[in-house]
């Protein structure tokens, strides 16, 4: 089997498994425990593990938001199908079968954890499940193959190794051996596990150095935990596009460009699951040093990996609010060392246009070298209820927020600039029939001042509540002190460029964002005409058809409280860390 085959294999044995454990579907998606690691071979690529799933199932299915979604009219329509008649009428065979209910026979048989593993060796996948007592364990073995032998084409084989009973079903194999259940795709794997299961003989798992250095790591906050052995993979390539050296795309360079140059020197990979009734968290590690970003990569964490965002004010009805640390100006001027000529082509035409449009001043060195790499970027909800006309289609404003190296003479410059580029667009605009901008400006007793331009409405359009998506904008770039404010808006450039209490404290991350679900939640009422009618031209529903499917996503959002991601290099390691938080009550 060739060495992509085999990593397409690992997608197949998961749905293998589904098709075995028929009618006991929860299985399926379970994960691993810990001891699990002294039972499987130092060659193991990837490790995985729950060790107490007894209390993820709790939280997940005592959680009180569990009945607000059983109350959904799609799961209320779904309980009527015949669909789900059948699998309810499996799950009755399953409990029959177990003597209990389907909860109590899944936290018997994975009481003590469980395990995922893919072994380079043997090209295998394991699934052990660490069950309450080995009675148990066999007990569920045969239970199962029981179930599985119901089908008229299922083909159960049993067999024996080392006086262990095992079954086999086309290219699964299933054992119950010392208080566990072992489900894998590969017998040289099955049996290499069932060896230290029985006598505990040849190295494993956890004499591995790199997963013993992973093991330390671990968080005590854990549900779950993983590991993937990641100079393995980078010395067999696996997946070589994963450690390429250029990405040659802007965006993804801009996001990734410097986690990827991590990846490609250090040994392992990490991750966590904390779940709580307040959220799920999502954490990934790799060890880190500084001097593993190549030069042209230093724009991303800035010198020393020591760059972090700025701290950012909490403005009324935020969506979003991202700070991070990008030297863009870095960024842009090493384009020829990070993208393939296809791309350096694309960025040496748009910068022959910007330089026109900034009237010949460079945009890597004049434009983009003239503010520092702390960058904010914050998203309101706006407020319609005073402007006309008012846009059909209503999107939050946004700003992106930067401090100025030389605030005397860059903002001086950038306001030139910025007239220059409305009087650009008006050309370019005239000569496609769009609506014109109109300058302003206003200025402020602390000497703060804004810059504005406001698109003219048609005559017989100024007092619109559905004019073109255009009128959500009113570019404006607002200066005070040092802070630079480039915003869709006027009302929040203002408020930015005002704004007195900002905090001091820095989220020192290099990436920190935050999203609102409650205010999300908001936009997409406001725009909920709007998405039922695209939902009706696009799908061909009903309206209201189309009016329960948007009722379904605003209720969907409604469960939420917030999303965020952190990206933080701290005592030699980089951590990612995302937070899904959940609106319980």
């Amino acid at each position: 089997m060739s060495q992509r085959n085999f990593v397409r294999e690992i997608g197949w044995f998961g749905v293998a498994i589904c098709v075995i454990l028929a009618g006991w579907p929860k299985l399926a998606a379970a994960e691993n425990a810990t001891v699990a690691s002294r039972f499987l071979p130092p060659s193991t690529l990837v490790y995985a593990e729950f060790a107490d799933p007894v209390q993820v199932y709790s939280t997940i299915l005592d959680h009180p938001l569990r009945q607000r979604l059983e109350q959904l009219l799609p799961v209320e329509m779904l309980k009527q199908t015949e669909d789900y008649r059948k699998f309810q009428a499996g799950v009755g065979l399953a409990e029959g079968l177990f003597g209990m209910p389907w909860r109590e026979a899944l936290e018997s048989i994975t009481e003590n954890g469980i395990a995922f593993a893919v072994d380079l060796d043997t090209k295998g996948v394991a699934l052990i499940l660490a069950a309450r007592d080995d009675h148990i364990a066999q007990s569920f073995v045969e239970k199962v193959m029981m179930i599985a032998s119901l089908e008229k084409t299922a083909d159960v084989q049993q067999v024996e190794y080392r006086g262990v009973k095992a079954f086999r079903r086309d290219d699964l194999r299933v054992a119950a051996c010392a208080g566990h259940v072992l489900i894998t795709n590969s017998s040289d794997l099955g049996r290499a596990v069932l060896d230290r299961m029985i006598d505990g003989s040849g190295l494993s798992l956890a004499d591995d150095d790199t997963f013993s250095d992973a093991l330390k790591a671990r968080s005590d906050r854990s549900n779950g935990w993983g590991f993937v052995h990641l100079e393995t993979i980078r010395k067999r390539e696996l997946v070589p596009k994963l450690f390429a050296g250029q990405i040659d795309n802007p965006l993804v360079e801009l996001m990734v460009g410097g986690i990827q140059s991590a990846l490609a020197r250090t040994p392992y990979g990490s991750a966590g699951v904390n779940l709580e009734q307040s959220g799920l968290e999502l954490h990934f590690a790799v060890p880190f040093e500084a001097d593993w970003i190549p030069e042209r990569r230093e724009y991303y964490f800035g010198p020393g990996a020591s760059g972090t965002g700025p701290a950012l004010p909490v403005i009324d009805q935020e969506l979003l609010e991202i700070s991070t640390h990008r030297n863009l100006a870095e960024l842009w001027m090493r384009a020829g060392d990070l993208f393939d000529e296809r791309i350096n082509d694309e960025f040496a035409k748009a910068d022959a246009t910007l330089t026109t449009i900034f009237a010949g001043r460079d945009f890597g060195e004049d434009i983009l070298g003239a503010i520092n790499p702390e960058i904010g970027l914050i998203a309101v909800r706006q407020n319609y209820s005073d402007q006309l006309p008012q846009p059909a289609i209503k999107l939050p404003a946004f700003a992106l927020i930067m401090t100025m190296k030389d605030p005397q003479n860059v903002s001086r410059d950038f306001r030139r600039t910025f007239q220059s580029v409305v009087g650009f667009f008006n050309v370019v605009g005239a000569q496609e029939g769009l609506n014109q901008l109109e300058l302003d400006m206003e200025k402020f007793g602390d000497g703060s001042q804004l810059v504005i331009s406001r698109y003219v409405p048609e005559q017989d359009a100024a007092d619109s509540t559905h004019a073109k998506i255009i009128f959500n904008f009113s570019p404006t770039i607002g200066f005070a002190d040092e802070r630079f404010i480039l915003s869709s808006t006027t009302d929040l450039a203002r408020i930015l460029t005002k704004h007195s209490d900002w905090p001091t404290n820095h989220p020192n991350a290099n990436v920190s964002a935050e999203i609102s679900a409650d205010v999300l939640q908001q936009v997409l009422a406001d725009n909920r005409a709007q998405l039922v009618a695209q939902n009706m031209l696009e799908e061909g529903h009903s309206k209201e058809e189309a009016e329960s499917v948007i009722g379904l996503i605003l209720d969907t959002v409604g469960f939420l409280s917030s999303a965020s991601a952190r990206l933080v290099h701290e005592d030699k390691t980089l951590k990612l860390t995302f937070r899904l938080g959940v609106d319980a009550e």
